[in-house]
């Protein structure tokens, strides 16, 4: 018996999904600052590129369809960013590079960078 459409992230299975997926993508960009320094526009846009390709292959929205997983993917970059922002948070490294070296561009919502 097929009940109709059912909600996006429905489940407490596919928000933890989502979560850990995209916490790994940011730990990779955290890692990635720490050794080769603050994170230049092409390193953010390759995980960009490999989350669309993701989502478009397993997404949750976006299967089969590079509208919806160019719309997936983004906002997946966007949370793993924030995840990369979270980690230099609680984890800031001396003399190397920071949030703010990292982030330059404030969002909104967010306090400039002082």
């Amino acid at each position: 018996m097929d009940s109709g459409p059912r909600p996006i992230l429905s489940t407490p299975g596919e928000v933890a999904g989502l979560a850990f997926s995209t916490l790994v993508v940011g730990s990779a960009l955290y890692a990635l600052t720490l050794v080769a320094g603050p994170l230049p526009g092409y390193r953010t846009a390759l995980a960009g590129a490999g989350l669309i390709g993701w989502c478009y292959c397993d997404g949750i929205l976006g299967q089969l369809h590079w509208g919806l997983a160019s719309l997936e993917g983004l906002l997946r970059l966007r949370l793993a960013l924030e995840w990369t922002a979270l980690l230099f948070n609680l984890f800031p490294q001396r003399g190397g590079a920071g949030p703010r070296q990292c982030f330059p561009v404030s969002f909104p919502g967010r306090h400039p960078a002082v």
